[in-house]
């Protein structure tokens, strides 16, 4: 009878042992600091007439938790700096805060230089560690930024990743 008890008190210590190290573990999970992504960035300038632009932007990432991260894109004011450029894409690469599901992307175009317009196609945003990507794709002439229109815009994502290529 002896045997039996302090194995069931050997039983329940391990029990109450492995319990508590999960309840540990998980209120540290649930503590744990946002984790930080490497991420890439790909803009997709228009093709069409002074769509370029050599000011700056403001990509801010919104996840469905409302965090939100700022990343600063500069324009292509520089003679070999073909960022925002018509027609082209700009990569970027960041290591940023990226928690949760990306729902949408706010634009925050500060015009400058000689061209004070930009007119975007699309903007993909990679995690490289999970290797999701997400797209955000512009509707047409009606998405110009500029000084003269709204200098934000927030864009839903896109669920055709087609139309991001």
């Amino acid at each position: 009878m002896r045997e039996i008890l302090k194995l069931k008190i050997v039983e329940g210590v391990a029990i109450g042992l492995v319990s508590g190290v999960i309840v540990a573990l998980f209120t540290y999970w649930l503590n744990l600091p946002p984790v930080r992504a490497d991420i890439d960035v790909v803009i997709k300038t228009s093709a069409k007439q002074d769509a370029g632009t050599d000011g700056s932007l403001t990509l801010i990432i919104n996840n469905f938790d409302g965090r939100s991260d700022r990343v600063m894109v500069s324009g292509g004011a520089g003679e070999n700096d073909k960022r925002l450029e018509r027609g082209l894409k700009t990569e970027e690469y960041f290591s940023e805060v990226l928690s949760g599901d990306v729902v949408s992307l706010e634009l925050q175009f500060i015009p400058e230089g000689r061209k004070p317009g930009w007119l975007p196609e699309w903007v993909t945003i990679k995690n490289r560690q999970t290797g999701e990507v997400f797209c955000f794709q512009f509707g047409g002439d009606g998405d110009w930024l500029s000084h003269n229109r709204a200098r934000s815009r927030i864009v839903p994502k896109s669920l055709d990743l087609a139309k991001c290529k």
